[in-house]
């Protein structure tokens, strides 16, 4: 089977700093541009969680926006806690392949600006190296 799973781990509390996650993705090695506000019901248990992509009838690559969100469900506005985007991701035909995603609480957004530059596990991925996938 070809297939990408995304590992999205963080050293955030759950659900006292982040409760929920969405994402965007799309064919292609651009990024996706994610929803102006939050636009998923996918609660938090524990990380790690996994993300699963296949190809379409012919990509070969894709690129994903990962965000995490706190009060999601305390009936207030949803606030982007942290942000991470992925791009180029390239599937290799016939295998299942994984892609660790660390989102660390030292790259939280400050306000509505979210650290992209300059620290390697807060920076933007391009064309990332994946990991053989085992499914446990």
């Amino acid at each position: 089977m070809t297939e990408v799973v995304i590992v999205l781990e963080s050293d955030l509390a759950i659900p006292a700093e982040v409760d929920a996650y969405d994402f965007a993705s799309i064919d292609g090695p651009f990024a996706p541009a994610p929803s102006p506000s939050f636009d998923s019901t996918r609660p938090l248990g524990a990380f790690p969680q996994t993300l699963s992509f296949w190809p379409g009838a012919q990509p070969v690559d894709f690129s994903v926006v990962v965000r995490l969100f706190k009060d999601v469900y305390h009936g207030t506005t949803p606030m982007l806690i942290a942000s991470r985007t992925v791009t180029d991701i390239r599937f290799v035909a016939g295998q299942s392949m994984m892609l660790p995603l660390p989102i660390a609480r030292a790259c939280t957004c400050q306000g509505t600006s979210c650290p992209t530059a300059g620290d390697p596990q807060c920076d933007n991925i391009d064309r990332p190296a994946l990991q053989p996938y085992a499914v446990r």
